[in-house]
């Protein structure tokens, strides 16, 4: 599914206006759901996160926003993560 950039424009400044102060995992979550995990990468840099991506072992996400690091991949390799949206975990690392 392709996404215009005007549309993506809109959705970003949406997600930002509801998430203002708002929880980082709840942001991630969000972006995740409306873009699916592999197309996240744009939205999430959009919303100030350094974001890593790697594919081996696993496909996994690595976000950090303000010295915290997060990390979004698939609920099978998850221990105790703090949202699940989809097949997704995310999660604060500790």
């Amino acid at each position: 599914m392709k996404i215009a950039k005007s549309k993506l424009r809109k959705i970003i400044k949406e997600e930002m206006a509801a998430a203002t102060g708002g929880d980082p995992i709840e942001m991630i979550g969000s972006i995740i759901h409306q873009n699916g995990f592999m197309n996240a990468r744009e939205p999430l840099e959009q919303m100030g996160f350094k974001v890593d991506f790697v594919t081996s072992p696993l496909a996994m996400y690595t976000l950090d926003k303000g010295g915290v690091r997060y990390a979004a991949l698939n609920k099978k390799y998850a221990e105790s993560p703090d949202l699940v949206v989809g097949d997704i975990a995310i999660g604060r690392m500790e």
